[in-house]
């Protein structure tokens, strides 16, 4: 699996990068038609940009190489100046917003009033106000809210503190972990997993939680929803 932030380096300097919607190298080839039948190091160079423990802080990125050999045309200082330029314009901090329509984003100390078809890939200390369409955050941090998630908006981790008020529509959470809380499922929302102190409030409609560990808990749960499976030592906590 290819992780943020993932290019191809040709050799003549190309860079073919396009974080708002993949990080596979393979569909990164396949969307620009380029076959991939000559050995890899006389054409092209798959690489990863990977982010330490502080995905905001850019002097923290290291360049991984993403195959077996590189032609001696690769220049890996280059590549990871152009990918540093990349991701420091993809990083929002200490702003006020009222859309963001597309793009990818590492969002910290914002309010963002709207968000959407945007893949945000941390969301850290930052409130957003409604996430739209088929929005993606892949990482909540610290005390970060989102009031609503409507559409096929998705959240994949939470982590800390972070908050989500309501979730409606189709949206999913796939893990919530620490003392992450959602208050609100409507429509056909789900949760995958929940783990230890995590909490969903209200479930209504045909809403779904399918995973609880340690001291999770949900509070109530109207028509069509459902607890998949319990892994908490204590029933009915």
């Amino acid at each position: 699996m290819c992780n943020f932030l993932s290019a191809i380096i040709f050799k003549d300097g190309t860079i073919l990068c396009d974080p708002e919607h993949t990080d596979s190298h393979r569909d990164l080839l396949e969307a620009a038609d380029i076959a991939d039948n000559k050995p890899k190091q006389e054409r092209f160079v798959k690489v990863e940009y990977l982010p330490g423990d502080d995905p905001f802080d850019v002097n923290g990125y290291k360049l991984q190489v993403d195959q077996d050999h590189v032609g001696d045309w690769f220049n890996p200082d280059a590549v990871t100046e152009q990918l540093k330029k990349r991701v420091e314009s993809m990083i929002i901090v200490g702003e006020e917003k009222p859309l963001l329509l597309g793009g990818c984003w590492l969002i910290k100390d914002c309010r963002i009033k709207k968000v959407l078809n945007c893949r945000v890939i941390c969301l850290g200390d930052a409130t957003i106000e409604t996430l739209q369409g088929h929005s993606m955050i892949h990482e909540m941090r610290g005390r970060s809210v989102v009031y609503e998630m409507w559409d096929s908006s998705v959240v994949y981790n939470m982590w800390g503190s972070s908050m989500v008020e309501n979730i409606m529509e189709r949206s999913m959470i796939h893990w919530m972990r620490d003392r992450s809380v959602v208050h609100s499922l409507w429509g056909r929302s789900i949760i995958q997993n929940m783990l230890d102190g995590s909490v969903v409030q209200n479930l209504w409609d045909s809403s779904v939680v399918q995973n609880l560990w340690g001291s999770s808990s949900v509070k109530d749960i109207h028509d069509a929803a459902k607890v998949m499976n319990d892994y908490r030592k204590t029933k009915g906590e």
